[in-house]
């Protein structure tokens, strides 16, 4: 009797052993949810100050750009320039919160892991907790990947989103909607984290800005016109008189190719013998940099400033679209922190059937591919939803396969490993029935 608990009092000190391994360094060092909480606060901090960094910067350039465009109207289209550098760093904080709540999901799932009571485990077995992060990586990438195409629509315009059959049931929760799982049991709300959202719309104001500025830059052209009193140049007044009519009404672009030749308004006013006007001290107006864009046309630089501040606008509006969908799928949908703990759990459980079955049927990924090969109609169709295994065993029983040791279970991994991404995607509703018919006790 006393042998037995013993054994019984060994095994739970061996239990928390490696409980421990995984959560907790007794020499003070980092642990494994320290290491993953520092990541993912490294990914939000970098968004954070590349963010802060753009709206400081495209302030004051916008700030220099605003004294300038009055006496200088083509100072406002550089304010174009400033658009790729605020949409981007939009898109860049999309891509960090998806690997910030990536690693915030798999902490996740390790505490929901952590006291499992022995009578519910099954299968299941506490060492699955001390999954190394890369082997993780490494199926999750497949697992998460085919889910995620069975859930979303995945377009090359128009932004990832949930499809709408699921996003909108009525007779039940789904797991990839939080909300809803809390709000079809009770009066109880979902209210995820705003900051990601907060910080974007800071940014698209700051590009909405350069958008007024072009208008801006556009109304100043307009007004523009020509000097009542100055002369033209002989040399000019004869070739208008010979070339008529049809000179004229290409004016617009003769005049700004003369005007980038010549230097700008201030080259004709020197031909034409008028004296200019030296620059008071702190004149900004026409800096050497815009010279060839001082006599730039009214109504050719108001068209362009237009059609910059329209083409703007329209970019603007798509990508504003597209990652207000992408941001919602972060905040409260399938790449949420509570969804992607169940996908690291299904992962996880997916990656140790693989090797189970690996280490039992000891087939090569060819040789298992050979076998779904040979299949047509429906078993075909069936073994590509996931359930292949009653196939290659009844297979397995007609031929002799050369069968060849691999106890780490890395033979025919890939194509095991597949079938349970395919088994999880085809019962993708019901996420917490695939992982519990997984980890039901083996007879």
């Amino acid at each position: 009797m006393e042998t037995v608990e013993n054994n019984e009092e060994f095994g739970r000190v061996a239990e928390d052993a490696i409980l421990d391994d995984v959560d907790e360094d007794e020499q003070g060092g980092p642990t494994r949810t320290r290491d993953l909480r520092k990541e993912a606060d490294e990914m939000r901090q970098c968004f954070t100050r590349y963010a802060f960094q753009a709206i400081g910067l495209c302030s004051l350039a916008f700030a220099g750009l605003f004294q300038l465009m009055f006496r200088q109207p083509a100072v406002g289209l550089f304010a174009f320039g400033l658009l790729p550098i605020i949409l981007a760093i939009c898109r860049l904080g999309t891509y960090k919160y998806a690997i910030s709540n990536r690693a915030y999901g798999y902490e996740f799932y390790l505490e929901r892991t952590r006291d499992v009571p022995a009578e519910f485990r099954g299968r299941w077995k506490p060492e699955y907790r001390g999954l190394s992060w890369e082997e993780a990586m490494h199926a999750w990438r497949v697992v998460q990947a085919i889910l995620f195409e069975k859930i979303c629509v995945k377009g090359h315009v128009w932004p990832d989103r949930i499809r709408s059959a699921w996003k909108i049931r009525k007779r039940r929760s789904v797991w990839f909607l939080p909300a809803t799982e809390f709000e079809k049991s009770s009066n109880a709300k979902w209210f995820p984290s705003t900051y990601l959202r907060n910080l974007m719309v800071f940014l698209y104001i700051m590009a909405l800005c350069a958008v007024a500025i072009m208008l801006l830059s556009a109304g100043e052209f307009m007004l523009i016109r020509k000097p009542p009193h100055a002369p033209e140049p002989a040399a000019q007044t004869e070739q208008a008189a010979v070339a008529g009519p049809k000179a004229r009404q290409s004016s617009v672009v003769n005049g700004l190719v003369q005007h980038l030749a010549m230097g700008g308004a201030r080259a004709q006013q020197s031909e034409a013998g008028v004296a200019q006007r030296p620059p008071a001290q702190g004149d900004f107006s026409a800096p050497l940099l815009l010279e060839p864009f001082d006599g730039l046309p009214g109504p050719a630089g108001a068209w362009a400033s237009g059609v910059a501040a329209l083409f703007s606008f329209l970019l603007i509006s798509l990508r504003w679209w597209s990652d207000s969908v992408r941001c919602r799928m972060l905040r409260s949908e399938l790449q949420s922190i509570p969804a992607n703990a169940l996908i690291w759990q299904a992962t996880v459980i997916a990656h140790y059937t693989a090797v189970g079955k690996s280490r039992q049927y000891r087939l090569t990924t060819d040789q298992l591919l050979d076998i779904v090969s040979e299949l047509r109609g429906k078993e075909l169709k069936s073994a590509k939803s996931g359930n292949a295994e009653f196939y290659i065993a009844r297979e397995q029983q007609k031929k002799s396969f050369d069968f060849q040791p691999d106890g780490l279970g890395l033979m025919g991994y890939s194509f095991w490993l597949s079938q349970e991404a395919a088994s999880l995607a085809a019962n993708a509703l019901d996420i917490h029935g695939w992982i519990a018919t997984r980890c039901k006790a083996s007879p």
